[in-house]
Parts: structure tokens; C-alpha cells; sequence
């Protein structure tokens, strides 16, 4: 269960509607990264 260090970041009925990355990547290299990075800030 979520606690206090829990953030929600997305909400959506399974992954595919809260993707971080959509579309269809073309590309010829071998070797693919991806970063994300969340900013938080108490309001």
C-alpha cells in the first residue's frame, strides 16, 4: 500500500494510457536508451 514517500505520477486505466514514450521509434543503432526525470515540489 502507498504511503507518505508515494507520489502518484499518472493515473489511467492500465500502462498503455500513462506510456512515458508514444509512437514508433526508427533508428539503426543498436543501442537504445531512455531517461525520465520527475521534479517534485510541495505546494
Amino acid at each position: 500500500m502507498p504511503g507518505a514517500q508515494h507520489i502518484t505520477t499518472a493515473w489511467g486505466r492500465d500502462y498503455s494510457d500513462v506510456t512515458p514514450l508514444r509512437g514508433v521509434i526508427f533508428d539503426g543503432g543498436d543501442c537504445q536508451e531512455m531517461t525520465v526525470g520527475v521534479d517534485v515540489e510541495r505546494v
